[in-house]
């Protein structure tokens, strides 16, 4: 009988240690973890960018040289309104770089199209545009 009630202490104890460990670390890892409260940032720090995928947001590094403010800076400033999208802005080349949960795509120099292509391939919540792509 002594020995039955010692086993069923032990599998308590064990219980309630593994699950005050997980609630443990998950509010002293995410302590000091926000998500950004604009949406147009000129840098994202990696504990920021982790928890931003997680919740299932884009991120979006575009960079362009100041004189080529083109059409897929508005293009993806335009997206901001409607998609959990983050734009990561950088004026020191002119590449995109878009990754969410479904992976990682970047390019240099793209075009709108090519743009659009690449955020209708990694975008979990696409846009309207790549629905009516696939139907045409």
């Amino acid at each position: 009988m002594k020995r039955g009630i010692f086993v069923i202490f032990l599998v308590c104890i064990l219980l309630i240690s593994t699950i005050s460990y997980n609630y443990t670390a998950y509010f002293v890892s995410n302590k000091n973890i926000h998500l950004p409260k604009e949406r147009i940032l000129s840098r994202l720090d990696e504990k920021e960018r982790d928890l931003l995928i997680r919740l299932g947001y884009t991120i979006i590094y575009y960079n362009f040289s100041s004189e080529e403010r083109d059409e897929n800076l508005e293009y993806l400033k335009n997206i901001l309104r409607e998609k959990p999208v983050v734009l990561v802005l950088n004026f020191d080349s002119n590449k995109i770089v878009i990754e969410s949960l479904k992976g990682k795509r970047e390019k240099v120099s793209p075009s709108l199209n090519e743009t659009i292509d690449m955020i209708c391939e990694i975008m979990i919540d696409a846009p309207l545009e790549c629905v009516l792509r696939e139907i045409e």
